[in-house]
């Protein structure tokens, strides 16, 4: 197979690298029935990972005077991301079977939103993940706190997601600074969905970071290799 003459961005290694190609057609195009332009439409390959990527590519078919093309142009699918500290979706969570679907579903796609700098969609889903891992959870609602985590019980349980975070915290999830954290990432998706208030790339990168530990902890480190041997 022939390599592409340049390195582009494989999603799985999350960095450019070569590429092979292995399937392409060709096509031809003219610009006001002038100038030509030659279209490569082709599947490629990661030389490292086996990673299929489709891309697009652009080039003049005349040559300059050093008989080098002209005006190169790669266009993949799906794109590069556009952000500087690119989220990479790990495997103990993708590939658990501890793990219900649609939680992975729904981390998977915030994290694709966040890559594409989605930012709007990626803190909506943030929110969507933390209320769909209390309902899987069967934590439906929970108390109130003040600063000194003193429970409001006067006010009653709240159904509300805000109340779920606190449940989880009550039913021994998660630590207080756990909870804290994740009612700061419902005041985000809140904000993104109600007020169309866009976080940062740099907030929404921390909260991923939050809600992988928060998944691993509640449904992988039961099922750690260790619980399982003697010692």
């Amino acid at each position: 197979m022939e390599i592409l003459e340049e390195k582009v961005f494989c999603r799985t290694c999350g960095k450019k690298t070569n590429h092979l190609i292995t399937t392409c057609h060709y096509e031809s195009i003219k610009i006001i029935n002038i100038h030509e332009f030659l279209i490569t439409h082709a599947i490629l390959k990661c030389a490292g990972c086996d990673t299929i990527t489709y891309a697009d590519i652009h080039h003049d078919p005349h040559v300059d005077e050093q008989g080098n093309q002209k005006d190169l142009r790669i266009i993949i699918f799906p794109e590069e991301p556009k952000v500087s500290m690119r989220v990479t979706t790990k495997g103990d969570i993708l590939y658990s079977s501890n793990i219900p679907k649609n939680i992975t579903e729904i981390y998977i796609q915030l994290v694709a939103s966040y890559n594409r700098k989605h930012n709007l969609l990626c803190a909506i889903g943030l929110r969507t993940l933390i209320e769909a891992i209390c309902n899987e959870l069967r934590i439906t609602k929970g108390y109130k706190y003040d600063e000194d985590k003193n429970a409001l019980t006067q006010d009653g349980k709240k159904e509300s997601i805000e109340g779920k975070i606190n449940g989880l915290y009550e039913k021994g999830y998660i630590i207080w600074y756990q909870t804290l954290i994740l009612q700061r990432i419902r005041e985000i998706g809140n904000a993104a969905t109600h007020q169309l208030i866009e976080p940062t790339s740099e907030e929404l990168y921390s909260a991923i970071e939050v809600v992988e530990k928060l998944i691993e902890n509640i449904y992988n480190l039961k099922n750690h290799n260790l619980l399982k041997n003697n010692i």
